[in-house]
């Protein structure tokens, strides 16, 4: 008999994070991983032809030195290396690094939380951010990650960066569904229902409530999403010592238009500020 105490149905605040981690859990992170490889399945990274396109664009602009922050499965880091340049690669997901330096032997690569202090002392020209990770984070773990990222590049390095816009949170479309797995599924090895709710929590920030319940125990996964302004992202980076340099409709150096889902910015390093 699957119960879900009522507890897990109340408003959180909005970061409040998930009782489980979706990128450590065996189950689930080995569902996630399957997603980030499939070639057409946008849900965990973009398709495989988009990340050609950016990886190739991206390489224009970078320095010999890259640091991939979530780097996950190493789409984007195995990619950077067979276009020449040197690459570092984090991510918390011990079983994407594994996939990582199973496929990519020119790479080098840390499990590690980008909310703490970088795992090398090498200082890198370039850094990668990449699939609106900063908007899944609140304002004062942004500015933590921006400062151990700023730690990782050299005076006058560059950050490239995207996040959801304000376009893509009108697009954003609420919803409740409830599902009844009578086996395994993506978020559990046991039979378990789950109550996925999409919700728009502010005037700029969502989220994706899943609560999972087998017969054992109850789960909460939380997906928060923050979307901006560019003078909402302007200000964050300039705020966290860097300089906006170029902005673009995405990461593959679309024009910027202020229309699209996404908002990409090419920043450097303020050397004139400690």
């Amino acid at each position: 008999m699957f119960t879900i105490p009522p507890h897990v149905l109340k408003r959180p605040n909005a970061f409040t994070p998930s009782e489980g981690s979706i990128w450590t859990n065996e189950h689930i992170s080995k569902n996630m991983l399957q997603a980030h490889l499939d070639p057409s399945f946008e849900g965990a990274t973009r398709n495989h032809r988009f990340i050609d396109k950016s990886a190739a664009f991206i390489s224009t602009m970078a320095g010999p030195r890259i640091i991939d922050f979530g780097c996950g499965p190493g789409l984007y880091t195995e990619r950077f290396a067979k276009l020449g340049h040197n690459v570092t690669g984090l991510d918390i997901s011990s079983r994407s690094i594994a996939y990582a330096k199973a496929h990519d032997n020119q790479s080098t690569y840390y499990v590690h939380d980008y909310l703490q202090p970088a795992p090398t002392e090498m200082l890198h020209d370039f850094a990668t951010l990449i699939y609106c990770d900063y908007g899944a984070l609140s304002k004062e773990n942004r500015k933590t990650l921006l400062h151990n990222l700023k730690q990782t590049l050299t005076s006058g390095g560059q950050l490239f960066l995207d996040v959801f816009s304000m376009h893509q949170y009108g697009a954003f479309e609420e919803a409740m569904i409830w599902e009844h797995h009578p086996s395994s599924g993506f978020w559990s090895s046991e039979p378990h229902l789950t109550l996925t709710q999409s919700t728009r929590y502010t005037k700029n920030i969502t989220l994706e409530q899943t609560v999972v319940a087998t017969e054992e125990e109850t789960v909460v996964h939380y997906i928060w999403n923050e979307y901006f302004t560019l003078e909402q992202l302007e200000q964050e980076l300039t705020d966290a010592g860097f300089l906006v340099e170029k902005r673009f409709d995405d990461v593959a150096g679309s024009t910027y238009t202020g229309q699209a889902p996404t908002i990409a910015i090419l920043a450097r390093v303020d050397s004139t500020r400690s």
